[in-house]
Order: C-alpha cells, then sequence, then structure tokens
C-alpha cells in the first residue's frame, strides 16, 4: 500500500511541474492548456485551446520591455528594434516569428482595425514598403519599439501613428 501511494505521488508531483505546453499542427500554433479531473483513482487530462490566456501572455510579457533603448537590429533589452522585440515578445511564450516587420506582415492573417484583438500585430507602411510593427494592446494602444524613444506604449489616434499606420495582422493559432 505505502509502495502504491509512494508511486501515485511521483506521477502527481510530475504531472505538476508543467501545466501548459505548446504543439504545432499544419504550420499553426495551437496553446493547449491542460487541466486535470479526478474520477475515482485515475487522473484524466482534459484539453482545450486558450487564446485568451495566450493574448494576455503577450501583453503582460511586452509590457516587461517598457523602457529598453531602440537598436536598429538590435536583439536584447541592452537595445532593440521593432521586429525584435515583437519576435521576442512571441518566442516568450511559444511562438517562433519571423524576423522582420515585412516578413511578420507576410506571415498574419489581416483583420480590421474594427476587429483587432489584443495581441494582433500592427504595421506600419511608408512608400510602399512595410517598415515598422508594433503590439496591439487593446483599447486603442500599441506597444512598439520606437527609434526616438524606445519601447513605448502609444495611442492609435497619435498623428504618426495615425498617417502610417497600414494593418492590423494576427498570428495564426
Amino acid at each position: 500500500m505505502i509502495y502504491r501511494l509512494s508511486i501515485l505521488s511521483v506521477i502527481i508531483l510530475s504531472a505538476c511541474t508543467s501545466n501548459v505546453r505548446f504543439s504545432s499542427d499544419n504550420n499553426q500554433n495551437q496553446k493547449i492548456v491542460k487541466s486535470k479531473k479526478s474520477n475515482s483513482q485515475e487522473l484524466n487530462y482534459n484539453y482545450k485551446i486558450d487564446n485568451n490566456s495566450l493574448q494576455s501572455s503577450v501583453v503582460e510579457y511586452s509590457k516587461d520591455w517598457l523602457g529598453v533603448p531602440y537598436q536598429y537590429g538590435g536583439t536584447t533589452n541592452n537595445g532593440i528594434d521593432c521586429s525584435a522585440f515583437v519576435k521576442n515578445v512571441y518566442k516568450n511564450v511559444g511562438y517562433e516569428l519571423p524576423r522582420t516587420a515585412e516578413e511578420q506582415f507576410d506571415f498574419t492573417k489581416k483583420v480590421s482595425r474594427k476587429l483587432a484583438k489584443e495581441g494582433d500585430l500592427v504595421f506600419f507602411k511608408r512608400r510602399a514598403k512595410i517598415f515598422h510593427v508594433g503590439i496591439y494592446l487593446g483599447n486603442n494602444q500599441l506597444i512598439h519599439a520606437s527609434t526616438s524613444k524606445g519601447v513605448i506604449i502609444q495611442d492609435l489616434d497619435d498623428n504618426w501613428i495615425k498617417s502610417n499606420l497600414y494593418a492590423f495582422g494576427r498570428i495564426p493559432l
């Protein structure tokens, strides 16, 4: 009996070490949350896609970068550019994105501003070229690596934002 309890304890403790994992299927990533339900003496796992948790994670982690200075080609918290900022935020929550703003634009599914959700990407275009990207936070705000101020939160009604904003894109989940 003690032997069975010891084995059961080890199984339960090892199952608790990680309750979130990511999987990839047909080049589309999905966040899967594992929840335990007790049924007699067995543990059953039910899986469900949890996009709200992903969006919240993206928004919260992006705010950890506030104040990091802008550096063209930079990829660390010592200095970062716009597309590396977006790439690093999504990598932290389990998604690998392309490196440049233009590649990230091509990677996303375009959505209207009206349908934009927190965690969607915001793209900027000048002279027929995507040149900048940020992350939509909801409530008419985005976070991005500004060339003059580093990683900041700005309102979409800011004059520079309004004059250069091109599209919103959603990461295929």
